[in-house]
């Protein structure tokens, strides 16, 4: 079974190595692939060291998508830039697919602050009820092509990617966390930003066009 990373970047020149060195070091991979958008600091000759580098439009649903199209893999893993995967992912990966009936899963979360606050909202990555994409989404290459990738149209291409996977197909949880960054929570308060990610998901699952909400409200941070 081959799996292809892929991650999407813009301006990641912080954190892209780190995250990079940790997959080469820790796991035998067939390709990894980090999806640029016209990053200005160093972040495509930093990863250029450890991956192939390939540019595209502006958009973490545009950018996954691009990354797919070109992957070799059977499986795709989608990765953040700010996270690291589990020593034995792989492995866990293979182990799911091959011997369940899955097709698609993803990971347990911790942030890399062990503050309170921080460990509390960790703990819902155990539900199913709703998944995001730090939470290392893998899924057959097969299947994200039946299901025509990312959505550009909607503000959160992950939770919306996952909406559609259950209603047609169950995804594995795997236990081993992830450990993503908690740079924004940090930066703008662990439960002010709370309030602001649980208002802009209730808001675009009643319907409302959320677009410069988000805007406003969910700045990029690097």
């Amino acid at each position: 079974m081959k799996i292809s990373v892929i991650i999407p970047v813009y301006n990641e020149a912080k954190c892209i190595e780190g995250t990079l060195e940790n997959l080469v070091s820790n796991h035998n991979f067939f390709e990894v692939i980090v999806v640029d958008a016209g990053s200005e600091d160093q972040t495509e000759s930093i990863a250029s060291r450890f991956a192939k580098v390939i540019q595209s439009k502006k958009g973490r649903a545009e950018q996954m998508n691009r990354g797919a199209e070109l992957a070799l893999g059977d499986v795709l893993l989608f990765l953040h830039a700010d996270t690291f995967l589990p020593p034995n992912a792989f492995d866990l990966i293979k182990n799911t697919l091959e011997t369940t009936s899955y097709e698609a899963g993803r990971f347990y979360m911790q942030f890399d602050d062990r503050r309170w606050s921080l460990r509390f909202f960790s703990t819902y990555t155990r539900l199913r009820c709703f998944s995001y994409g730090d939470q290392a989404l893998f899924i057959r290459k097969k299947l994200f092509n039946r299901m025509k990738g990312f959505s550009t149209q909607v503000p959160f291409e992950d939770v919306d990617f996952f909406s559609r996977l259950s209603k047609g197909k169950k995804f594995a949880v795997i236990k081993e966390p992830v450990i993503t960054s908690a740079r924004r929570f940090v930066s703008q308060g662990t439960w002010t930003q709370k309030w602001i990610n649980l208002l802009l998901i209730c808001f675009y699952y009643f319907g409302f066009d959320i677009t410069g909400l988000k805007r406003k409200l969910y700045p990029d941070l690097r």
